[in-house]
């Protein structure tokens, strides 16, 4: 329920967002009684802290808290294509010189910090 609507607005509803067959879904279990559900902030944290399974794509990768699989990991980035601002782009060095200690260029970041790419190309240019 929670995914549904970020997985259409990333135009991934075909595989994610839901549990129908073929999709892949992740999926917590808790062990909680509803007719004893907590009902203050520190009870619902300590209920939730706690899995009993959790599923990744098909797998059971957690078993009563313990981690017993670490999946498949995928990194999701937005590739944007947008109209060049040369006012923008002057405007976010000024920024950066001006209230940080490093530039801009310190932000990319390089492929081997993001395994198993899947890249969501949107082109807002025809906007």
């Amino acid at each position: 329920m929670t995914r549904a609507g970020p997985a259409k607005c990333l135009g991934l509803s075909k595989d994610y967002g839901g549990l129908k067959p073929g999709m892949n879904a992740d999926i917590a279990i808790y062990n909680i009684n509803p007719d004893k559900f907590p009902s203050t902030g520190p009870e619902i944290e300590k209920a939730f802290a706690h899995v009993a399974y959790l599923f990744k794509d098909g797998k059971i990768c957690v078993e009563d808290g313990r981690v017993v699989d670490m999946g498949h990991k995928k990194t999701f980035w937005v590739d944007a294509k947008v109209n060049a601002n040369k006012q923008v782009m002057h405007d976010v060095r000024e920024k950066f010189l001006r209230y940080y200690s490093v530039n801009e260029n310190n932000y990319s970041v390089p492929e081997s910090y993001a395994p198993h790419q899947h890249i969501i190309s949107v082109d807002a240019t025809q906007a």
